[in-house]
Protein backbone atom coordinates (compact mmCIF):
# COMPACT_ATOMS: atom_id res chain seq x y z
CA UNK A 1 0.00 0.00 0.00
CA UNK A 2 1.42 3.42 -0.83
CA UNK A 3 1.19 6.39 1.89
CA UNK A 4 -0.72 8.78 1.28
CA UNK A 5 2.14 11.29 0.40
CA UNK A 6 3.78 9.31 -2.58
CA UNK A 7 0.48 8.73 -4.05
CA UNK A 8 -0.15 12.14 -4.30
CA UNK A 9 3.40 12.37 -5.62
CA UNK A 10 3.08 9.52 -8.72
CA UNK A 11 -0.37 11.62 -8.85
CA UNK A 12 1.24 14.32 -9.57
CA UNK A 13 3.84 12.60 -12.05
CA UNK A 14 0.81 11.74 -14.54
CA UNK A 15 0.51 15.31 -15.14
CA UNK A 16 3.92 16.31 -15.59
CA UNK A 17 4.33 13.48 -18.23
CA UNK A 18 0.59 14.48 -19.76
CA UNK A 19 1.92 18.27 -19.43
CA UNK A 20 5.22 16.98 -21.68
CA UNK A 21 3.07 15.55 -24.66
CA UNK A 22 1.30 18.91 -24.47
CA UNK A 23 4.43 20.99 -24.78
CA UNK A 24 5.99 18.61 -27.45
CA UNK A 25 2.90 18.42 -29.17
CA UNK A 26 3.22 22.42 -29.31
CA UNK A 27 6.64 22.08 -30.23
CA UNK A 28 5.79 19.80 -33.29
CA UNK A 29 2.70 22.12 -34.18
CA UNK A 30 5.63 25.25 -34.40
CA UNK A 31 7.72 22.99 -36.99
CA UNK A 32 4.84 21.87 -39.05
CA UNK A 33 4.40 25.67 -39.61
CA UNK A 34 7.78 26.46 -40.66
CA UNK A 35 7.85 23.14 -43.32
CA UNK A 36 10.51 21.38 -41.25
CA UNK A 37 8.62 17.77 -41.12
CA UNK A 38 11.66 15.89 -39.77
CA UNK A 39 11.75 17.82 -36.62
CA UNK A 40 7.93 17.91 -36.27
CA UNK A 41 7.79 13.92 -36.79
CA UNK A 42 10.44 13.65 -34.17
CA UNK A 43 8.10 15.80 -31.66
CA UNK A 44 5.36 14.22 -32.41
CA UNK A 45 6.85 10.52 -31.59
CA UNK A 46 8.09 12.23 -28.29
CA UNK A 47 4.65 13.52 -27.18
CA UNK A 48 3.39 9.99 -27.83
CA UNK A 49 6.26 8.40 -25.88
CA UNK A 50 4.84 10.95 -22.57
CA UNK A 51 1.76 9.61 -22.89
CA UNK A 52 2.91 6.08 -22.91
CA UNK A 53 5.15 7.12 -19.65
CA UNK A 54 1.99 9.11 -18.04
CA UNK A 55 0.30 5.63 -18.83
CA UNK A 56 2.66 3.64 -16.68
CA UNK A 57 1.92 5.50 -14.05
CA UNK A 58 -1.47 5.42 -14.36
CA UNK A 59 -1.04 1.21 -14.55
CA UNK A 60 1.25 1.11 -11.34
CA UNK A 61 -0.98 3.02 -9.26
CA UNK A 62 -3.72 0.48 -10.47
CA UNK A 63 -1.22 -2.20 -10.09
CA UNK A 64 -1.00 -0.77 -5.91
CA UNK A 65 -4.64 -0.70 -5.14
CA UNK A 66 -5.07 2.99 -6.10
CA UNK A 67 -7.03 5.22 -7.66
CA UNK A 68 -5.86 7.99 -9.94
CA UNK A 69 -6.78 11.83 -9.49
CA UNK A 70 -6.28 13.75 -13.08
CA UNK A 71 -5.42 17.46 -12.71
CA UNK A 72 -5.60 19.99 -14.63
CA UNK A 73 -3.13 20.62 -17.36
CA UNK A 74 -1.78 23.96 -18.35
CA UNK A 75 -1.32 25.22 -21.73
CA UNK A 76 2.05 24.78 -22.86
CA UNK A 77 4.22 27.56 -24.34
CA UNK A 78 3.20 28.15 -28.21
CA UNK A 79 5.25 31.04 -29.54
CA UNK A 80 8.51 30.07 -30.50
CA UNK A 81 11.18 32.11 -32.47
CA UNK A 82 14.31 29.15 -33.40
CA UNK A 83 14.86 25.71 -33.83
CA UNK A 84 17.59 26.14 -30.95
CA UNK A 85 15.10 28.08 -28.70
CA UNK A 86 12.93 25.16 -29.11
CA UNK A 87 15.54 22.38 -28.12
CA UNK A 88 17.01 24.21 -25.13
CA UNK A 89 13.37 24.45 -23.74
CA UNK A 90 13.03 21.07 -24.41
CA UNK A 91 16.12 19.84 -22.76
CA UNK A 92 14.75 22.50 -19.71
CA UNK A 93 12.20 20.41 -19.42
CA UNK A 94 13.71 17.21 -19.51
CA UNK A 95 16.00 17.95 -16.74
CA UNK A 96 12.86 18.97 -14.96
CA UNK A 97 11.13 15.97 -15.47
CA UNK A 98 14.29 14.31 -14.11
CA UNK A 99 13.95 15.93 -10.84
CA UNK A 100 10.43 14.75 -10.24
CA UNK A 101 11.73 11.52 -11.04
CA UNK A 102 14.67 11.70 -8.65
CA UNK A 103 11.96 13.35 -6.14
CA UNK A 104 10.04 10.19 -6.10
CA UNK A 105 12.45 7.88 -5.91
CA UNK A 106 14.31 10.09 -2.98
CA UNK A 107 10.75 9.24 -1.61
CA UNK A 108 10.20 6.30 -1.99
CA UNK A 109 13.61 5.09 -0.52
CA UNK A 110 12.52 7.18 2.54
CA UNK A 111 9.15 4.89 2.96
CA UNK A 112 10.96 1.73 1.81
CA UNK A 113 9.06 1.50 -0.51
CA UNK A 114 10.59 -1.34 -2.53
CA UNK A 115 8.19 -2.14 -5.07
CA UNK A 116 7.75 2.03 -5.95
CA UNK A 117 11.91 1.98 -6.02
CA UNK A 118 11.84 -1.13 -8.67
CA UNK A 119 9.55 0.89 -10.74
CA UNK A 120 11.25 4.00 -11.36
CA UNK A 121 14.57 2.73 -11.44
CA UNK A 122 13.37 2.32 -14.97
CA UNK A 123 12.72 6.29 -15.37
CA UNK A 124 15.79 6.76 -14.17
CA UNK A 125 17.34 5.23 -17.15
CA UNK A 126 15.18 6.60 -19.31
CA UNK A 127 15.69 10.19 -18.01
CA UNK A 128 19.38 10.08 -18.92
CA UNK A 129 18.86 9.27 -22.57
CA UNK A 130 16.08 11.72 -22.81
CA UNK A 131 18.39 14.43 -22.07
CA UNK A 132 21.44 12.74 -23.85
CA UNK A 133 19.30 13.04 -26.84
CA UNK A 134 18.42 16.35 -26.56
CA UNK A 135 21.98 17.90 -25.44
CA UNK A 136 22.88 15.86 -28.58
CA UNK A 137 20.75 17.64 -31.12
CA UNK A 138 21.62 20.88 -29.04
CA UNK A 139 25.32 20.07 -30.08
CA UNK A 140 24.58 19.68 -33.67
CA UNK A 141 22.95 22.67 -34.14
CA UNK A 142 25.86 24.80 -32.32
CA UNK A 143 28.18 22.65 -34.83
CA UNK A 144 26.06 23.88 -37.99
CA UNK A 145 26.38 27.33 -37.10
CA UNK A 146 23.09 28.11 -38.20
CA UNK A 147 24.22 26.69 -41.96
CA UNK A 148 20.51 26.07 -43.47
CA UNK A 149 22.12 22.87 -45.43
CA UNK A 150 22.79 21.85 -42.10
CA UNK A 151 19.33 22.22 -40.92
CA UNK A 152 17.62 20.69 -43.22
CA UNK A 153 20.19 17.07 -43.07
CA UNK A 154 19.42 17.43 -39.35
CA UNK A 155 15.85 17.53 -39.62
CA UNK A 156 15.97 15.09 -42.70
CA UNK A 157 17.75 12.81 -40.16
CA UNK A 158 15.18 13.22 -37.26
CA UNK A 159 12.64 12.58 -39.58
CA UNK A 160 13.65 9.14 -39.81
CA UNK A 161 13.24 8.40 -35.84
CA UNK A 162 11.17 5.44 -35.50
Amino acid sequence: MLTPKLKAELNNQIKHETASAFAYAAMESYFQTQSLSGFAHFFRLQGKEELNHASKFVEFLFDRGEGVTYQTIEAPKAEFTSVPEIFDAALKHEQFITSRINLLMDLAIAEKDYPTQSFLKWFVDEQVEEEQNMQTIIDQLKLSGGHGGALLMLDHRLGKRE
